[in-house]
């Protein structure tokens, strides 16, 4: 790559590293496996990539609507909520600033699913929503089980870990180590 500062550490600075007694250039391997999800989304389909999010609550609940547009969003943000809870995903209030609107729960950490799984979760979400017993109705749907299937490109490629849930973490196909300069 050309001289640039492609990845900055806390202040702003290039990342560095030393090596042989040397500082070097560094440029993390999370820098390029973002590189490499966000080239992702010009060469394959949508339907093929992951997204990584802390508003699963949201996305889900968006997805459900997208399925039954007469869900109400309330009711969709609640299903999710519980869906998510269910599958022991733990859910805290987001931070919004005094002149924001308040928003649904986000899950503690950043959530790798696939569209696949997202569909799937939604489409659950718009049928237990419409069930008389929901909380029996998300026990049938398994939310867990469909996180554990169908990843997508990405998920597979870099892996995916859940610190709180080791069943739903994915072992990655590649490994990428930090690029040093010489």
């Amino acid at each position: 790559v050309p001289p640039s500062n492609l990845n900055r550490d806390d202040t702003g600075s290039p990342k560095t590293a030393v090596y042989g007694g040397v500082q070097r250039a560094r440029v993390s391997s999370q820098a390029w496996k973002r590189a490499t999800r966000l080239a992702f989304s010009d060469l394959l389909d949508r339907s093929e990539l992951g997204m990584r999010t802390k508003r699963l609550v949201e996305v889900l609940a968006e997805r459900a609507i997208a399925q039954d547009e007469t869900l109400s969003r309330e009711l969709a943000y609640e299903v999710a909520g519980e869906a998510l809870k269910d599958a022991g995903i733990k859910l805290k209030a987001p931070r919004v600033k005094p002149d924001e609107e308040q928003r649904p729960d986000e899950t503690e950490f950043l959530f790798f699913l696939s569209n696949s799984q997202l569909d799937r979760l939604g489409r659950v979400i718009s049928e237990v929503a419409r069930a008389e017993d929901q909380k029996a109705a998300i026990k049938t749907a398994t939310p867990k089980k469909i996180m554990k299937e169908e990843h997508s490109v990405d998920v597979a490629l870099f892996g995916r870990m859940v610190a709180d849930h080791t069943d739903l973490n994915v072992d990655a196909a590649s490994q990428v180590a930090h690029a040093i300069s010489v």
